[in-house]
């Protein structure tokens, strides 16, 4: 791998992976103090990500896919056991004691009443098998990917996967400052479901168009459905903005001699 590159050129493509890989990894830990796992699991998990990380980041720098797979699938483990587990924890917190005897239409009435939180987990579970493909790719750009027929697929792909991996962690942050910040309300409903149905239209549809086959290289209409996604994304980015100004409050100015302002920044509650 990168046989076909200079030095600088190896160089460029590797750090971009890395640097891309590791915010992705920043993000996923900050999920896990939201998630409450607990027990050996979590202890377990915690241990195998810097592993994972330090295992990608070297496969990305030498470009070799068959490293960064096992980097990236010890990521992919940790996170999807993450993401189930928050799943269920906000179903355990609304219906509480009534958890186990509830039945599975109750569970899920549960689960949808907390659109926020569920769209944040959902969607760093669906973009681990999001990634999947993408690493497939990597292991087959050689034999496959560099045919000259496949030069058109090759460069979507090339262009593509950066923006799809870059605006998943947009959005997982953009979500998950809105819960934390405490958007109430039906605002925080909204901006909930917004953010599930613009994803939903965006990543799988471009995983899609990424991945299609030689058959359907001029097909657009992958294309398209992304582009109705990524404008649902846009309306839930500037609505989020909207409702994050609005709740955090302005400071009251500090009147010479007396106390000090409280400092605005919420504390993250992890118990």
């Amino acid at each position: 791998f990168g046989g076909h590159h200079d030095i600088v050129q190896d160089m460029i493509v590797g750090h971009l992976h890395i640097q891309l890989a590791q915010s992705a990894a920043m993000v996923m830990l900050v999920a896990f103090r939201t998630s409450k796992m607990k027990g050996k699991i979590y202890m377990y998990v915690l241990m195998l990500t810097p592993i994972g990380v330090i295992t990608l980041s070297y496969g990305a720098w030498v470009l070799n896919h068959y490293i960064i797979w096992v980097g990236a699938g010890i990521l992919i483990l940790g996170t999807l056991t993450m993401s189930i587990v928050g799943l269920k924890n906000i179903i355990k917190d609304k219906l509480g004691e009534r958890y186990e005897s509830a039945s599975r239409g109750e569970k899920l009435r549960a689960l949808f009443s907390e659109p926020v939180k569920m769209s944040y987990y959902y969607l760093l579970m669906i973009a681990q098998l999001l990634v999947m493909p993408q690493i497939y790719v990597g292991l087959m750009t050689d034999e496959y990917y560099r045919l000259h027929s496949m030069v058109v697929l090759e460069y979507n792909f090339n262009v593509a996967h950066w923006h799809q991996l870059a605006v998943m962690i947009s959005v997982a942050l953009m979500v998950h400052a809105i819960d934390f910040f405490q958007v109430k309300g039906r605002l925080k409903k909204i901006l909930g479901w917004t953010f599930f149905i613009g994803f939903n239209l965006t990543f799988p549809f471009a995983m899609m168009h990424m991945v299609r086959p030689l058959e359907l290289q001029t097909f657009e209409g992958f294309r398209t459905i992304v582009f109705v996604g990524v404008w649902v994304l846009l309306a839930g980015f500037v609505i989020g903005l909207y409702a994050l100004g609005k709740n955090l409050k302005i400071p009251a100015p500090v009147i010479h001699g007396g106390p000090a302002s409280k400092p605005q920044i919420l504390v993250e509650k992890t118990v």
